[in-house]
């Protein structure tokens, strides 16, 4: 048997309570906030995801008052002296990034600027080619710019979690709904999805919900060829998906975050392909009549 010293064990049950306490507490937070908005629930990883996700319920910048400017301008000033910026800022000055960040920034809430200046200060985001000697427009556009990329690989991740947590509950745990409300359910989906290709040529089958429906129940004819031609589409729209993820970086000149599983984004793209050739041949009535109570019953 390994004798492992005293001092060894000892830090290994503490790491291992620590840890615990950590689970507890995030399982605590997810119960407290779950329902805040539809991205919180039991797939969240850790604190650091539910505090991302957290910022979508939030009070928007853009709709901010006198009262909580005065948040924002307490942010700019923690900021600047977390850059250790020797040159003491206005306050006119604060006031003028605010204003700035007011305008151009209005969809971000006052956590997502702490959390961009933290993010900032602490080198999770690429802060070069921007001087860091002064807090300037400049610095905390760069930041939350920066900010947003990040945020959006991590939102995306968490709803992909999302994605497979709900599915595996379906599998595992169906839920105890009637067949009609099932197909009213779907049938909500369907018609948004084939609203949104028609009107600007984009939509998400999220779960692969339509695409599933189709293949079950045979709504549309998937040959060999078309599997074939999808599988293309799907390879070509995920270089073409990487390459904008790149150039959008250069622009930026921020890090590629990391997209997540290749071959998950070229299935999804395959089959986007196959319900678009649908969506191209049924029209808005028929497409409504293929949705039927019985396929969704047991």
């Amino acid at each position: 048997m390994l004798d492992l010293p005293l001092y060894s064990v000892t830090n290994l049950k503490t790491m291992s309570m620590n840890n615990q306490i950590a689970k507890t507490n995030l399982q605590n937070s997810i119960t407290q906030y779950k329902g805040q908005n539809l991205l919180i629930g039991d797939w969240i990883r850790n604190e650091a995801d539910l505090v991302v996700v957290q910022t979508f319920s939030e009070k928007r910048i853009g709709d901010f008052n006198k009262e909580d400017m005065k948040g924002l301008v307490e942010v700019m000033g923690k900021w600047r002296f977390l850059l250790g910026v020797q040159s003491e800022s206005s306050d006119a000055e604060l006031v003028f990034i605010c204003q700035f960040i007011y305008d151009e920034f209005k969809k971000f809430t006052l956590s997502d600027i702490r959390l961009a200046m933290n993010w900032a200060i602490s080198g999770k985001t690429d802060m070069s080619f921007v001087s860091t000697k002064a807090l300037s427009a400049a610095y905390v556009s760069k930041a939350i710019l920066a900010y947003e990329d990040e945020k959006k690989a991590i939102v995306k991740r968490i709803a992909y979690d999302k994605e497979a947590y709900e599915r595996n509950k379906q599998r595992d745990e169906p839920l105890n709904i009637s067949p009609e409300e099932q197909a009213n359910t779907f049938l909500s989906i369907l018609m948004d999805a084939y609203k949104k290709y028609k009107e600007n040529g984009y939509f998400y089958d999220l779960g692969d919900f339509i695409y599933n429906w189709m293949k079950k129940h045979k709504i549309a004819t998937i040959t060999k060829e078309i599997v074939s031609d999808a599988m293309i589409y799907g390879e070509t729209r995920f270089r073409e998906f990487k390459a904008e993820q790149k150039h959008e970086a250069g622009m930026r000149r921020i890090k590629i975050m990391d997209s997540g599983n290749d071959d998950f984004h070229k299935k999804k793209f395959a089959r986007e392909f196959i319900i678009r050739k649908f969506f191209d041949k049924v029209e808005f009535e028929q497409l409504v009549k293929l949705v039927k109570v019985d396929q969704f019953k047991k």
